[in-house]
């Protein structure tokens, strides 16, 4: 007798305006496709999407995650999980240092090594160094997983991208390095390093390396699921918005872009089915601030749930292992089957 399918979820970078979208979506996906995010066998987290895994991997339901950026009341097993955490202290935006030192390029070695990376990849990296060094501390947001999860990480594989200011490559904490290896931080700070939008928030520093957001590699880093045994992989990845948008969180913007379809192909050619969730028009028209506008998140999550829930129903999926369906087959074999089973949408 077959055992349950093994999907995988990837979430993208985007800032509260990605994290709102995303969650919208998997709420959804709990809804409509009866599938639980909590389940999934690996996440991969960039970004926004890397506090979002911590929170599903810490037991957060997505209808939760919904109700916590709604305003409605959560679960009572929500409650015990998270409690209340409104008393967390907010950013604090300090005055930006004026003349050359508010011009004067991070890390300009990003460039030369962003100059070797494959498009997009290396316009990421480039553009991160070429930034001034941000001045926003981050340790706000790593407060309350701090309060969370101690100095520990989840049992279920999640993996933390970061780019590593020293040489541009790209860190996975909790693969490599793994949880309890001298260089594998707590997971509050691998969050906060894989959140750093390059020239906004401060660089965060881990067994004395510095990092940056891990969306200056890419913006969903899809490709570290490619070929790993895998039935399927939901992707999530929010692409756009931000008209208007101060320097920094536009840049970050930018980069959020960064990367996923080749991505998503990489995958496909492997033989492992994806199921791509990308802002519709609809959604776009509610992402007009910068990636950190929280004035629509309420609004956006609730647009979210109904085109991901809409898109659903046009795929025929109700059940999305059912609709995957499980065969003897490879593989590769139910990779190259077209049907609803299959569902590449953008």
């Amino acid at each position: 007798m077959l055992g349950p399918m093994a999907i995988g979820l990837v979430l993208g970078a985007g800032g509260v305006i990605g994290r709102s979208y995303t969650i919208g979506t998997l709420a959804a996906l709990a809804d409509s496709a009866r599938w639980d995010a909590r389940t999934a066998a690996v996440i991969v987290g960039t970004s926004a999407g890397a506090g979002t895994g911590a929170t599903l991997r810490l037991g957060l339901s997505p209808a939760d995650h919904r109700a916590r950026l709604t305003g409605r009341p959560i679960s009572p097993e929500g409650h015990r999980l998270v409690g209340d955490l409104s008393y967390v202290t907010e950013f604090d935006e300090p005055e930006p240092p004026r003349g050359l030192a508010g011009r004067r390029p991070q890390a300009p070695g990003l460039v030369r090594h962003g100059l070797r990376r494959p498009w997009p990849t290396g316009l990421g990296v480039g553009i991160s160094g070429l930034l001034p060094r941000g001045t926003v501390p981050i340790g706000p947001l790593g407060d309350k997983l701090r309060l969370l999860y101690g100095s520990g990480w989840p049992d279920d594989p999640l993996w933390i991208c970061a780019l590593r200011m020293s040489d541009g490559r790209r860190v996975v904490f909790g693969r490599d390095p793994a949880p309890g290896s001298p260089a594998c931080p707590p997971l509050a700070r691998a969050v906060e390093a894989s959140s750093a939008i390059p020239g906004y928030f401060e660089p965060v520093e881990v067994d004395g390396e510095l990092y940056l957001d891990g969306a200056a590699h890419s913006s969903t880093n899809a490709d570290l699921l490619a070929d790993r045994g895998l039935d399927g992989v939901g992707h999530l990845a929010h692409v756009g918005g931000g008209r208007g948008a101060p320097l920094a969180p536009a840049v970050g913007q930018l980069l959020g872009t960064t990367g996923a379809r080749p991505e998503v192909d990489w995958v496909e050619a492997a033989g492992t089915l994806v199921l791509v969730f990308e802002p519709t028009g609809a959604d776009l028209e509610l992402m007009t601030g910068d990636a950190l506008d929280d004035s629509t998140e309420a609004d956006l999550v609730e647009r979210a749930h109904a085109t991901a829930t809409d898109r659903l129903h046009r795929l025929g999926i109700s059940d999305l292992a059912r609709s995957w369906g499980r065969t003897d087959g490879t593989r590769a074999e139910r990779g190259q089957r077209a049907s609803p089973g299959r569902p590449r949408t953008t």
